[in-house]
């Protein structure tokens, strides 16, 4: 599918349709947010949300490949270069326009969710919109600063910033979804992998803590032995329940 961003950019990505579909009855939707953000969704069976499992308990699914994927060049790749959660947000909230305006989904019955960066960008949706009945945010970003100071891959951060915290600390607070944390309401559920050297699980314990002293609905389930992302197979399992 294709559509529009706000400011014009054709954007692109794969909308999978619920099993059993009923014409005239829109689906709940899950918007599912890659990681990266250079990386890109595809045509395919296999990804690590298990995409067509959600498609077969009736959801439709949203894989946008918004500003900073790769695939469409240079320019789209490094568009989002200190504008993370500015561009791209756009990109994804129009895609989810997009489908409720062709009548496939229900407007009352968004969900997201995403890993890594794609669990960035569901930190900062949810602290920026109120439009998702319920939110699933997979170890990713809370608070750039503290994403620079964990991780085995610090020059992430610069490279998308433009510089270090301690050069230009107005950005890393600006551009962190923890920032935003008075304006979550959305349910969230919380999932790390103990030993993720990527994006270190102080991020998701900084945003468990805080949802819970403010009263939103969360759970944070963390795994023991996993790194950036749950491989052992019980381990897979559990999460694919839980979400």
């Amino acid at each position: 599918v294709q559509w529009h961003s706000e400011d014009g950019s054709r954007v692109e990505g794969v909308y999978l349709y619920p099993l059993d579909i009923t014409e005239g009855d829109p689906a709940p939707l899950v918007v599912q947010i890659h990681g990266g953000p250079k990386g890109r969704v595809t045509r395919s069976l296999r990804s690590y949300y298990m995409s067509s499992v959600w498609a077969s308990e009736g959801y439709g699914v949203l894989l946008p490949n918004f500003r900073g994927s790769e695939g469409y060049g240079n320019a789209f790749a490094i568009a989002n270069w200190r504008d993370i959660g500015g561009g791209d947000f756009a990109d994804i909230m129009s895609g989810v326009d997009f489908c409720i305006a062709k009548g496939l989904v229900n407007p009352k019955q968004l969900g997201i969710m995403g890993g890594s960066y794609g669990g960035f960008m569901t930190n900062w949706a949810i602290g920026h919109t109120d439009r998702f009945r319920a939110a699933i945010s997979m170890f990713g970003i809370f608070h750039l600063q503290t994403d620079y100071s964990n991780s085995d891959f610090p020059h992430w951060d610069k490279d998308y910033l433009g510089g270090w915290y301690w050069e230009d600390p107005d950005i890393y607070r600006k551009l962190s979804p923890g920032s935003y944390v008075a304006n979550i309401q959305t349910p969230t559920l919380i999932l790390h992998g103990d030993d993720d050297n990527n994006t270190f699980i102080s991020n998701s314990k900084e945003m468990y803590q805080a949802l819970r002293h403010r009263g939103v609905t969360t759970q944070f389930v963390h795994y023991p032995r996993e790194g950036h992302g749950v491989r052992e197979p019980n381990h897979k399992l559990d999460e694919m329940r839980r979400c």
